[in-house]
């Protein structure tokens, strides 16, 4: 506790004196006052006067101190009075000695309370507020820190009506006004402060107690009152029990209207359960102790505290039967759950299948080559039964000993291998292009497919190995067929042998071999993955210092394997779990006139992986791309492919860009789940880096890029223009790049991987805050802006719509501010013309109502840069996005001098004056033009004069008379603000129809609304040119009088005090004017 500097000072007129001080808040410092008279201790409220600039205001709340003297309930804490000096205004308040909820829920002192604690403190917080709006008290600020408690554990609430007032005369127009985590979304939008809006901080303080802070709180304030507008209801713990859970979803309902009021609530059956413990709890704590011992010790109570054992047995009953259905819930062996886990493992060793069950598929299915099918080479021709037997059976049946050596010279298999044997012609010699039969070719062929597998052993020499692999290759595109052959009795772990020898020729010559055996055939595929073969592939397929010995051809090697795997449902998932997305954010190389294939590559197996028909969300492959890296190499591509794009449309090439939307693909979001099926269907989707015998169906190849690597002998091209590049050190943007970028790419496939890109940015820009903030670095985003003129309509509105999701996250709010996003957003508002200049301005215009929503640093930033003329047209054209003009409009009265300039000189003021005739808006536009007039400090007094116009009164005293009754509350304080603010307009409206209305009107039934026509009335009144005709013609006195006399039953005593008290003085006032 701290020593005050105003220690030992006294109250003007020496009746209270100043002593420690035992609170502070952002506007004021609360000390502990003592009563020189009589001894009681108070609180002493110093709120200091340096924001308050005129006089009326700081008179306006002293009179409503005056008059909230008059409220007396055990629940609130009691007004005493108030005094000022030059500097501060002193308001005496009743002193509670515990300290307020806040301060005791704090983790070092007792922490969250429980559910049962809480329920006894609420019951008492709305006990106060249904007697503060039975008196026409909107309480504005309910939280822990306005809910003091005595030693007994009475709740008072402490902080109403005037506190907010003065905090508002204070705020800077950069700053929060008010507890942001507390306030409910109509203050936060100014549609109007109501008794519903204490409801929904009464809800917020129901979390602030059982979790020790209010939701949103771990976001910056400014970031929460986002949230609390967008978002459907504040995030409630999934801990609570139903009975609280129901409570808090009543307080959090988004319409003020439709949310119960406080003594609704206090029916409520969480509340209504608690009521039993809020009357124990205010008993003599000495005779509760002394029951509950009592019943600990014996089983039979005496009859005195008979009712006391009963309530805590059927309590401990409750507890109990909560914790046993608390451990049923938690209780493993869900078959649910247990199922959900379970997945489909496939066989881990698809070598040792049944052969003939692997030989007899590959040869039901033949390949076409060259438009012929070829029946497999390992069963001789003709004998059908043969082919349900392995080839190495068949081989090893003929032996030129077999038959003692004696060779009959009718079998050419026999006659062939003595030869061999006698080393007469060697196996190189062979030519298998002759016009040889058929049933002679066989053996020859068998024979030399049987050695070239022998060499490929890590004890053979380079060159044998490398050999054996390329002609292997060629038999494999001769004789599809002949793969299961290899992959059933040898299997891939030989080849992985080889790709541990240090030596590229080697290492490039088995990845082809592997690349061409798994080939448009996902089981061999998956037979590779199982044992292994994917981490070795991938530790080819980097790029950097460590892999400064590897070659670029070796490393599109690898790439060409991955792609294979990108291809079916079942490997793709395996290459996901070995660590695969960061392999493919690899491939996206910063030089794409370099690494072109190697970025397409990586862009459809992105894809790819986005379209898995999985139980993993697509957010968490986001979140692996983003931590690898993949936004800033994407945006790079997407610099460089627009560049290329450009190249082609100038040089006269394919490529037109007309702004008009280009063919749906699969890189398109909307084409996403609509082909999600396509992946799970491996024979459709047969990827051709080689010889495809099916053409590709799958839409995420593109058709420029199955053309570039597609050949007719079925090879593919080896880096040809890629590798010649590479040597020539390109940088993108550098001359060398854009040079390439216009040799190499054609616009058609420059414009389609444009646009994949795009989309991919756009899944990214959609994903969870984790992703979003990666995506949101200030040099990201300074790429995009920069785009913004160079791109087309198509790619342009991608980006359009990447930056406004970006928007939707707070937390990105910050960073596209200092990117100075306000500043490139608002020229894409000139558009005028085009097929997607609607859409264009839609994300636009979103992105900027998320960014300048509740901030007026943003509002002003964006008044500067021009934005309140197009606001101006959307709305005046009647245009359906004027549901996003309208509400920043009406900021822009709250927003700065300079943006209050603006609307003047363009008509703003014209605006909201016709928006009082739209139900939906007239409300803000109402207080829009108060807050104009309230900061009408130009020595010409525009704003007073515009609103001084015959139409714009006429226009205010009708809707004053036709306002639906649903919002007439809400319009009563921007009446009261004008009229007390220009007391010409006061007395025009006056004398236009005005008064009468609102004497008229003294028969509503709401008592905030009453006391507000009380105080519009008397302002009227003080400035009227004839008040003793007024009082006349409206019978005034007679109204009042039956104010006072009124008895209203179902109301707390008293009924309406404040009401009476401001009835009765304003009727002292009027006897006054009439006697003289």
């Amino acid at each position: 506790m701290t020593s005050s500097p105003f220690n030992k000072s006294k109250s003007p007129d020496n009746k209270y004196m100043l002593g420690d001080e035992i609170g502070k808040g952002a506007y004021a410092r609360v000390y502990k006052g003592l009563d020189l008279k009589n001894g009681d201790f108070v609180a002493i409220k110093q709120v200091s006067l340096e924001n308050v600039v005129q006089d009326d205001d700081l008179n306006t709340i002293m009179q409503e101190i005056d008059l909230l003297k008059n409220l007396n309930h055990k629940n609130i804490v009691k007004y005493l009075g108030s005094w000022k000096t030059k500097t501060h205004l002193h308001i005496i308040l009743e002193y509670v000695e515990n300290g307020s909820l806040a301060n005791n829920v704090k983790p070092n002192k007792f922490g969250p309370f429980p559910e049962s604690l809480v329920a006894v403190y609420i019951a008492q917080v709305l006990e106060g507020l249904v007697y503060l709006h039975e008196q026409g008290v909107i309480h504005r600020d309910i939280k822990g820190a306005n809910i003091l408690t005595t030693k007994e554990g009475l709740v008072k609430l402490a902080d109403f009506g005037v506190a907010t007032k003065l905090n508002e005369s204070e705020f800077d127009t950069n700053s929060v006004v008010g507890s942001p985590y507390w306030m409910a979304p109509e203050v936060i939008e100014l549609i109007g402060v109501c008794a519903a809006s204490d409801i929904w901080s009464v809800g917020c303080t129901v979390i602030e107690l059982l979790t020790c802070v209010p939701p949103y709180f771990d976001m910056q304030p400014s970031a929460a009152l986002y949230r609390i507008v967008q978002d459907d209801s504040p995030p409630i713990p999934d801990s609570l029990s139903p009975d609280i859970t129901d409570f808090l979803r009543q307080c959090f309902k988004k319409d003020s209207r439709q949310r119960p009021d406080a003594k609704t609530l206090l029916s409520h059956p969480w509340i209504r359960n608690s009521r039993r413990a809020l009357q124990s709890s205010l008993r003599n704590s000495e005779a509760i102790k002394y029951m509950k011992e009592a019943a600990a010790s014996s089983e039979k109570d005496d009859e005195g505290s008979q009712n006391v054992t009963e309530s805590l047995s059927a309590e401990k009953v409750g507890m109990s039967k909560t914790q046993k259905a608390s451990e049923h819930y938690e209780a493993p062996g869900n078959p649910e759950t247990e199922a959900s886990i379970q997945v489909d493992q496939p066989s881990h060793s698809l070598v040792q299948k049944d052969e003939d069950h692997m030989l007899r598929k590959a040869v039901e299915t033949p390949s076409r080559v060259g438009g012929n099918e070829l029946s497999g080479f390992s069963n001789t021709p003709g004998n059908e039964a043969s082919t349900s037997m392995p080839p190495s059976h068949a081989i090893k049946g003929y032996s030129p000993v077999a038959d003692g050596g004696k060779n009959d010279g009718g079998d050419p298999f026999l006659l062939m291998m003595g030869v061999l044997k006698d080393d007469v012609v060697g196996i190189d010699g062979l030519v298998f292009n002759e016009n040889v039969p058929a049933e002679n070719l066989y053996p020859l062929q068998a024979v030399e497919f049987s050695r070239l597998v022998s060499f490929l052993r890590p004890d053979e020499s380079e060159d044998a190995i490398v050999s054996s692999s390329e002609k292997l290759v060629v038999i494999f595109r001769q004789r599809p067929v002949q793969k299961a052959v290899f992959v059933t009795q040898h299997g891939f772990l030989p080849l992985m042998d080889l790709l541990d020898a240090p030596k590229s020729p080697v290492i490039y010559a088995v990845l082809q071999l592997i690349n061409e055996t798994v080939k448009d055939n996902t089981e061999f595929k998956e037979n590779a993955c199982l044992v292994g073969l994917i981490p070795v592939v991938m530790n080819f397929a980097g790029s950097g210092p460590e892999r400064d010995d590897h070659s670029q051809e070796i490393r599109m090697e690898a790439a060409y394997f991955l792609q294979q795997l990108c291809q079916s449902s079942s490997t793709l998932q395996m290459f996901i779990a070995c660590g695969g997305i960061p392999v493919l954010v690899g491939f996206i190389e910063a030089d794409y006139a370099k690494h072109r294939e190697m970025v397409h590559l990586a862009i459809d197996g992105m894809w790819q992986v986005f379209k898995l028909k999985k139980s993993t969300p697509i957010n968490d492959f986001c979140r692996i791309a983003a931590k690898s890296g993949i936004l800033p190499r994407l945006i790079n591509t997407l610099v460089s492919l627009n560049e290329a794009t450009r190249l082609a449309s100038t040089s006269g090439g394919p490529l037109s860009v007309d702004g008009q939307a280009p063919q749906a693909h699969s890189g398109q979001l909307g084409q996403l789940e609509s082909s999600l099926s396509v992946i799970d269907q491996p024979d459709v989707l047969t990827t051709s880096h080689g010889c495809g015998e099916e053409p590709s169906h799958d839409p995420s190849t593109s058709d420029s890029q199955r053309t570039d690597i597609h050949q007719p002998d079925g090879d593919r091209p080896r880096l040809s223009s890629v590798a010649a590049l590479a040597t020539e050190k390109a940088r993108p943007g550098s001359t060398t790049s854009i040079c390439s970028l216009a040799h190499m790419v054609s616009g058609d496939v420059a414009s389609e991987y444009l646009e994949k890109v795009a989309d991919l940015l756009l899944v990214f820009a959609r994903a969870d805050t984790t992703v979003k903030s990666h995506m949101c670095s200030q040099s990201l985003l300074i790429l995009l802006f920069q785009m913004f003129n160079r791109v087309e309509s198509p790619i342009l509105l991608k980006i359009l719509e990447c930056i406004n999701h970006l928007s939707t996250d707070p937390d990105c709010l910050e960073t596209l501010q200092r990117a100075n996003a306000i500043k490139h957003l608002i020229p894409n508002l000139d558009l005028k013309e085009g097929n997607l200049v609607y859409q264009i301005h839609h994300e636009v215009l979103s992105a900027l109502f998320n960014l300048c929503k509740i901030n007026k640093r943003r509002q002003e930033q964006a008044a500067e840069h021009g934005i309140i003329p197009h606001l101006m047209h959307f709305i005046m054209s009647a245009s359906s996005l004027k549901q996003y003009a309208l509400p920043l409009l009406c900021d822009m009265a709250h927003a700065s001098h300079y943006s209050r300039e603006q609307l003047r000189a363009h008509g703003g003021l014209d605006v909201y004056m016709s928006l009082l005739d739209d139900e939906s808006w007239s409300v803000i536009a109402l207080d829009s033009l108060a807050v104009c007039l309230a900061h009408d400090n130009d020595s010409n007094h525009k704003v007073e004069q515009a609103l001084l116009k015959k139409d714009a009164v006429q226009k205010l005293v009708r809707f004053f008379k036709s306002c639906p009754e649903r919002h007439f509350v809400h319009i009563l304080e921007p009446f009261l603000k004008i009229i007390t603010k220009s007391y010409r307009i006061n007395k025009t409206l006056a004398v236009n129809g005005l008064t009468s209305l609102l004497v008229s009107r003294l028969d509503h039934q709401d008592a905030i609304v009453r006391l507000n026509l009380l105080k519009l009335i008397k302002a009227v009144y003080e400035h009227h040119p004839k008040p003793k005709q007024l009082i006349v013609e409206n019978d005034l006195p007679q109204k009042l009088q039956n104010l006072i006399g009124e008895r209203r039953a179902g109301q707390s005593s008293g009924g309406q005090v404040l009401v009476k008290q401001m009835a009765t003085s304003l009727l002292k006032a009027l006897y006054i004017n009439t006697v003289l």
